[in-house]
């Protein structure tokens, strides 16, 4: 029998002893408009297979945790939240309302998660984290600061990364079709191999020692005033990729046929 806890703040005192005296006895939990506001920090605590419905995880930070398997739904909020070594797999947000907006995630684990279109991660900052495999179709990640981070077979069709600072980040074989990584993004050392990239706007941006090798359809991605330095491009379509990138800011690329 799951045991199910409502609108927390107006029942309980928000004090870290009060949310450690609720959490202890949480297995398989729901949550429902729960709030953790005032827990501060919550550290090494799981939450496998519980569900939240409209909860507020906003400025409160976890570290340990472990969400998998969790089912999240309605308005979930992650505002200014901060994740540290927490795993997400097996978590589903398909039906979550997601705002991670300033939320910090270090060495996170949302391989194969499920998101809701239109997942909010702007302004956020992300670290040695991997979203290998989620569906993150029309996310947001604009002005985010995202370092050594796995996109491997990820769907972030339509996602918005402009404005963005990417820091090692592998894109190898993630579908990244209509996405945009314009209006001055700066992208260092970061790998689209095998990745989709059909009407892509790299409009406006900077990439610096970047690898597309086999990247699906670039050259019908937008570059017009993108500059890229130290890029590697092997390609079969070569020829009209040469002809765009000639027109873009260009040193020092690499451009081979298969």
């Amino acid at each position: 029998m799951k045991t199910i806890f409502n609108s927390f703040l107006k029942t309980v005192n928000p004090v870290n002893r009060s949310v450690k005296k609720i959490l202890n006895s949480k297995i398989h939990a729901v949550f429902k408009n729960f709030d953790f506001f005032g827990a501060d920090e919550i550290v090494d605590e799981s939450f496998l297979k519980c569900a939240f419905e409209k909860c507020d995880f906003s400025k409160v930070t976890f570290k340990n945790c472990d969400f998998r398997n969790t089912i999240f739904s309605k308005k979930t909020d992650f505002l200014g939240s901060t994740f540290l070594n927490c795993t997400f797999v097996g978590a589903d947000f398909s039906k979550a309302e997601v705002d991670a907006m300033e939320a910090t995630f270090e060495n996170c684990n949302f391989s194969g998660v499920k998101f809701k279109k239109g997942v909010n991660f702007s302004h956020s900052f992300i670290s040695q984290s991997d979203f290998t495999g989620a569906t993150m179709v029309g996310s947001t990640w604009q002005k985010a600061k995202i370092s050594n981070t796995d996109f491997l077979n990820a769907d972030l069709k339509s996602a918005n990364f402009d404005r963005s600072v990417l820091t090692v980040c592998f894109f190898e074989n993630a579908c990244l079709k209509e996405a945009s990584m314009g209006d001055e993004s700066d992208l260092h050392k970061c790998f689209f191999s095998g990745a989709k990239v059909a009407g892509v706007n790299f409009i406006g941006s900077k990439f610096t020692r970047c690898n597309f090798i086999n990247a699906s359809d670039i050259s019908e991605s937008y570059t017009t005033t993108a500059e890229f330095t130290q890029c590697v491009f092997i390609h079969e379509d070569l020829d009209a990729l040469q002809l765009k990138l000639v027109k873009s800011g260009t040193e020092n690329l690499l451009f081979a046929r298969i």
